[in-house]
Protein backbone atom coordinates (compact mmCIF):
# COMPACT_ATOMS: atom_id res chain seq x y z
CA UNK A 1 0.00 0.00 0.00
CA UNK A 2 1.65 2.98 -0.90
CA UNK A 3 1.79 6.61 0.05
CA UNK A 4 -1.19 8.52 -0.93
CA UNK A 5 0.46 12.01 0.12
CA UNK A 6 4.14 12.69 1.69
CA UNK A 7 4.90 15.69 3.62
CA UNK A 8 8.37 16.53 4.20
CA UNK A 9 10.23 19.02 6.11
CA UNK A 10 7.01 21.13 5.80
CA UNK A 11 7.92 24.90 7.16
CA UNK A 12 5.37 27.51 7.70
CA UNK A 13 6.48 31.42 8.68
CA UNK A 14 4.84 35.02 9.03
CA UNK A 15 6.74 36.75 6.04
CA UNK A 16 5.72 39.97 8.50
CA UNK A 17 7.38 38.85 11.55
CA UNK A 18 9.66 35.82 10.71
CA UNK A 19 7.91 34.09 13.49
CA UNK A 20 7.88 30.14 12.29
CA UNK A 21 4.44 28.23 12.87
CA UNK A 22 5.16 24.71 11.86
CA UNK A 23 8.99 23.24 12.35
CA UNK A 24 10.22 21.13 10.08
CA UNK A 25 6.70 18.84 9.97
CA UNK A 26 7.49 15.28 8.34
CA UNK A 27 4.74 12.63 7.58
CA UNK A 28 2.70 10.90 5.58
CA UNK A 29 -0.72 9.36 4.43
CA UNK A 30 -1.20 5.66 3.41
CA UNK A 31 -4.07 4.86 0.54
CA UNK A 32 -7.12 4.26 2.73
CA UNK A 33 -6.22 4.78 5.85
CA UNK A 34 -6.72 7.69 8.50
CA UNK A 35 -4.67 10.19 10.40
CA UNK A 36 -5.47 11.98 13.11
CA UNK A 37 -3.64 15.37 14.01
CA UNK A 38 -3.75 15.75 17.13
CA UNK A 39 -2.13 18.93 20.37
CA UNK A 40 -4.04 22.09 21.96
CA UNK A 41 -4.73 25.33 19.90
CA UNK A 42 -2.02 26.97 18.37
CA UNK A 43 -0.36 23.59 17.98
CA UNK A 44 0.12 24.48 13.94
CA UNK A 45 -2.67 21.47 13.02
CA UNK A 46 -5.07 23.88 10.53
CA UNK A 47 -2.04 25.91 8.78
CA UNK A 48 -0.56 21.91 8.14
CA UNK A 49 -3.38 21.15 6.58
CA UNK A 50 -4.02 24.60 4.68
CA UNK A 51 -0.71 24.51 3.50
CA UNK A 52 -1.06 21.70 2.15
CA UNK A 53 -3.98 22.89 -0.05
CA UNK A 54 -2.21 26.05 -0.59
CA UNK A 55 -4.65 28.25 1.62
CA UNK A 56 -2.74 29.90 3.99
CA UNK A 57 -3.23 33.76 3.93
CA UNK A 58 -0.90 35.61 1.54
CA UNK A 59 1.25 36.34 4.51
CA UNK A 60 2.34 32.95 5.43
CA UNK A 61 4.91 31.48 3.80
CA UNK A 62 5.95 27.58 3.01
CA UNK A 63 9.16 25.42 2.45
CA UNK A 64 10.03 21.85 2.12
CA UNK A 65 8.02 19.46 -0.51
CA UNK A 66 4.26 18.25 -0.19
CA UNK A 67 3.79 15.42 -2.83
CA UNK A 68 0.09 14.33 -3.46
CA UNK A 69 0.85 11.14 -5.51
CA UNK A 70 4.24 11.82 -6.35
CA UNK A 71 3.41 15.11 -7.69
CA UNK A 72 4.70 17.92 -6.08
CA UNK A 73 2.04 20.68 -5.06
CA UNK A 74 4.12 23.38 -3.78
CA UNK A 75 5.10 24.15 -7.51
CA UNK A 76 1.55 24.04 -9.12
CA UNK A 77 -0.14 26.99 -10.37
CA UNK A 78 -3.27 28.00 -8.55
CA UNK A 79 -5.44 27.14 -11.95
CA UNK A 80 -4.27 23.67 -11.12
CA UNK A 81 -4.41 23.43 -7.67
CA UNK A 82 -8.42 24.44 -8.11
CA UNK A 83 -8.34 20.98 -10.32
CA UNK A 84 -7.10 19.05 -7.17
CA UNK A 85 -8.81 21.36 -4.41
CA UNK A 86 -12.38 19.23 -3.87
CA UNK A 87 -11.72 16.52 -6.45
CA UNK A 88 -8.77 14.61 -5.68
CA UNK A 89 -8.38 16.39 -1.76
CA UNK A 90 -11.26 17.71 -0.20
CA UNK A 91 -11.39 19.79 3.26
CA UNK A 92 -14.25 19.53 5.03
CA UNK A 93 -13.68 22.97 7.55
CA UNK A 94 -14.70 23.47 11.49
CA UNK A 95 -16.83 26.37 10.22
CA UNK A 96 -19.39 24.92 8.20
CA UNK A 97 -20.58 28.99 8.14
CA UNK A 98 -17.18 30.08 6.07
CA UNK A 99 -16.75 26.80 3.65
CA UNK A 100 -20.20 28.26 2.06
CA UNK A 101 -20.56 31.90 0.06
CA UNK A 102 -22.86 34.13 2.45
CA UNK A 103 -24.51 35.49 -0.81
CA UNK A 104 -25.80 32.69 -2.47
CA UNK A 105 -27.98 29.76 -1.85
CA UNK A 106 -26.02 26.00 -1.27
CA UNK A 107 -27.51 24.71 -4.39
CA UNK A 108 -25.64 27.57 -6.09
CA UNK A 109 -22.81 26.90 -4.20
CA UNK A 110 -22.66 23.32 -4.96
CA UNK A 111 -23.70 23.88 -8.36
CA UNK A 112 -20.44 25.95 -8.92
CA UNK A 113 -18.16 23.06 -7.05
CA UNK A 114 -19.15 20.30 -9.03
CA UNK A 115 -19.21 22.27 -12.23
CA UNK A 116 -15.50 23.09 -11.77
CA UNK A 117 -14.73 18.94 -11.95
CA UNK A 118 -17.74 17.30 -13.27
CA UNK A 119 -19.30 17.60 -17.14
CA UNK A 120 -22.78 17.05 -15.20
CA UNK A 121 -26.25 18.20 -16.66
CA UNK A 122 -28.11 20.11 -14.27
CA UNK A 123 -30.41 17.79 -13.48
CA UNK A 124 -28.20 15.03 -12.86
CA UNK A 125 -26.04 17.08 -10.17
CA UNK A 126 -28.81 17.90 -8.15
CA UNK A 127 -30.04 13.76 -8.71
CA UNK A 128 -26.57 13.50 -7.51
CA UNK A 129 -26.35 15.87 -4.36
CA UNK A 130 -29.76 14.96 -3.52
CA UNK A 131 -29.06 10.99 -3.44
CA UNK A 132 -25.73 12.05 -1.43
CA UNK A 133 -27.55 14.31 1.33
CA UNK A 134 -30.61 11.71 1.99
CA UNK A 135 -27.85 9.31 2.65
CA UNK A 136 -25.90 11.26 5.42
CA UNK A 137 -29.46 11.86 6.78
CA UNK A 138 -30.30 15.70 5.83
CA UNK A 139 -34.13 15.29 5.24
CA UNK A 140 -35.63 17.51 2.46
CA UNK A 141 -32.46 17.83 0.46
CA UNK A 142 -34.17 20.07 -2.38
CA UNK A 143 -35.41 22.91 0.27
CA UNK A 144 -32.37 23.06 1.98
CA UNK A 145 -30.73 23.61 -1.43
CA UNK A 146 -32.65 26.87 -1.71
CA UNK A 147 -31.71 28.15 1.84
CA UNK A 148 -28.46 30.64 2.85
CA UNK A 149 -26.41 29.29 4.99
CA UNK A 150 -27.24 31.62 7.65
CA UNK A 151 -30.58 29.69 7.64
CA UNK A 152 -29.25 26.17 8.53
CA UNK A 153 -27.33 24.80 12.04
CA UNK A 154 -24.15 24.18 11.77
CA UNK A 155 -24.38 20.42 11.98
CA UNK A 156 -26.61 20.56 8.78
CA UNK A 157 -23.79 22.80 7.36
CA UNK A 158 -21.13 20.08 8.02
CA UNK A 159 -22.99 17.07 6.54
CA UNK A 160 -23.80 19.26 3.33
CA UNK A 161 -20.31 18.97 3.29
CA UNK A 162 -20.00 15.54 3.31
CA UNK A 163 -22.56 15.17 1.47
CA UNK A 164 -20.25 17.12 -1.30
CA UNK A 165 -17.35 14.89 -1.01
CA UNK A 166 -19.53 11.85 -1.30
CA UNK A 167 -20.76 13.40 -5.09
CA UNK A 168 -16.75 14.79 -5.48
CA UNK A 169 -15.25 11.16 -4.36
CA UNK A 170 -11.58 12.56 -3.48
CA UNK A 171 -8.79 10.71 -3.00
CA UNK A 172 -8.15 12.74 0.55
CA UNK A 173 -10.39 14.35 2.51
CA UNK A 174 -8.68 16.67 5.43
CA UNK A 175 -11.38 17.29 8.11
CA UNK A 176 -10.26 20.11 10.00
CA UNK A 177 -11.77 20.28 13.30
CA UNK A 178 -14.97 18.92 12.04
CA UNK A 179 -16.93 18.78 15.33
CA UNK A 180 -15.28 21.65 17.16
CA UNK A 181 -18.62 24.22 16.82
CA UNK A 182 -21.23 21.53 17.22
CA UNK A 183 -23.58 19.99 19.97
CA UNK A 184 -22.79 16.61 21.19
CA UNK A 185 -25.63 15.06 19.19
CA UNK A 186 -24.29 16.47 16.03
CA UNK A 187 -21.24 15.75 16.53
CA UNK A 188 -22.07 12.35 17.01
CA UNK A 189 -23.88 12.13 14.03
CA UNK A 190 -20.90 13.71 11.73
CA UNK A 191 -18.24 11.27 13.02
CA UNK A 192 -20.72 8.52 12.09
CA UNK A 193 -21.42 10.26 8.50
CA UNK A 194 -17.28 10.42 8.46
CA UNK A 195 -16.66 7.06 9.72
CA UNK A 196 -19.23 5.65 6.55
CA UNK A 197 -17.66 7.61 4.32
CA UNK A 198 -14.33 6.15 4.99
CA UNK A 199 -16.22 2.55 4.70
CA UNK A 200 -18.03 3.17 1.39
CA UNK A 201 -15.44 5.30 -0.53
CA UNK A 202 -11.87 3.69 1.08
CA UNK A 203 -11.25 7.70 0.85
CA UNK A 204 -8.18 8.65 2.69
CA UNK A 205 -8.46 10.82 5.64
CA UNK A 206 -6.44 13.38 7.61
CA UNK A 207 -8.68 14.08 10.64
CA UNK A 208 -7.50 17.15 12.97
CA UNK A 209 -9.05 16.85 16.53
CA UNK A 210 -8.36 17.65 20.17
CA UNK A 211 -11.27 15.75 21.05
CA UNK A 212 -9.29 12.31 21.93
CA UNK A 213 -12.24 9.75 22.09
CA UNK A 214 -13.38 10.38 18.63
CA UNK A 215 -9.20 10.33 17.49
CA UNK A 216 -9.21 6.84 18.99
CA UNK A 217 -12.78 5.77 17.53
CA UNK A 218 -11.46 7.08 14.07
CA UNK A 219 -7.95 7.09 13.23
CA UNK A 220 -5.30 4.25 12.13
CA UNK A 221 -2.29 6.63 12.92
CA UNK A 222 -1.71 9.84 15.30
CA UNK A 223 0.80 12.88 15.00
CA UNK A 224 1.06 14.83 18.16
CA UNK A 225 1.75 18.26 17.48
CA UNK A 226 3.20 21.06 19.95
CA UNK A 227 4.22 24.45 19.71
CA UNK A 228 4.72 23.65 15.78
CA UNK A 229 6.71 20.48 16.22
CA UNK A 230 5.61 16.87 15.95
CA UNK A 231 6.92 15.50 19.14
CA UNK A 232 5.32 12.16 18.45
CA UNK A 233 3.82 9.88 16.19
CA UNK A 234 2.26 6.11 15.56
CA UNK A 235 -0.18 3.38 15.60
CA UNK A 236 -3.46 4.57 17.32
CA UNK A 237 -3.64 2.16 20.05
CA UNK A 238 0.27 2.77 20.84
CA UNK A 239 0.27 6.18 20.92
CA UNK A 240 -2.87 5.65 23.40
CA UNK A 241 -1.56 2.56 25.45
CA UNK A 242 2.00 3.87 25.44
CA UNK A 243 2.64 7.17 24.90
CA UNK A 244 6.45 8.16 25.20
CA UNK A 245 6.30 11.41 25.51
CA UNK A 246 5.56 13.77 28.77
CA UNK A 247 3.25 16.42 26.66
CA UNK A 248 1.45 12.99 24.92
CA UNK A 249 0.84 11.81 28.21
CA UNK A 250 -0.66 14.82 29.55
CA UNK A 251 -2.79 15.24 26.50
CA UNK A 252 -4.07 12.01 26.65
CA UNK A 253 -4.57 11.92 30.53
CA UNK A 254 -6.68 15.65 30.21
CA UNK A 255 -8.34 14.89 26.92
CA UNK A 256 -9.65 11.33 27.70
CA UNK A 257 -11.52 12.17 30.38
CA UNK A 258 -12.80 15.00 28.52
CA UNK A 259 -13.91 12.66 26.10
CA UNK A 260 -15.81 10.02 28.55
CA UNK A 261 -19.12 11.70 28.34
CA UNK A 262 -19.02 11.85 24.65
CA UNK A 263 -17.97 8.51 24.41
CA UNK A 264 -21.17 7.39 26.70
CA UNK A 265 -23.21 8.76 24.19
CA UNK A 266 -21.63 7.08 21.30
CA UNK A 267 -21.92 3.96 23.33
CA UNK A 268 -25.54 4.52 23.91
CA UNK A 269 -26.23 5.23 21.04
CA UNK A 270 -24.17 2.37 19.06
CA UNK A 271 -26.25 -0.05 21.89
CA UNK A 272 -29.16 1.11 20.75
CA UNK A 273 -28.43 0.88 17.03
CA UNK A 274 -27.37 -2.92 17.69
CA UNK A 275 -30.18 -3.77 19.66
Amino acid sequence: MGNLLDVSNLKVWDAHTGKVIVHNSSFHLKEGKCLAIVGESGSGKSVTCRAIMKLNKASLFHSGQIKYKGRQLNDLAERDMRKIRGKSICMILQNGMSAFDPTCTIGVHIKETLTEHFNMSNDEMIGKMQKAMESVRLKHPIEILNKYPHQLSGGMLQRIMIALAIVLEPDIIIADEPTTALDTISQFEVVEQLIQLRKRMRTSMIFVSHDLGIVRKIADDVLVMKDGRVIEKGKTEAIFSEPQHDYTKHLIGTRLALSKHFEQIMGGEAKVAES
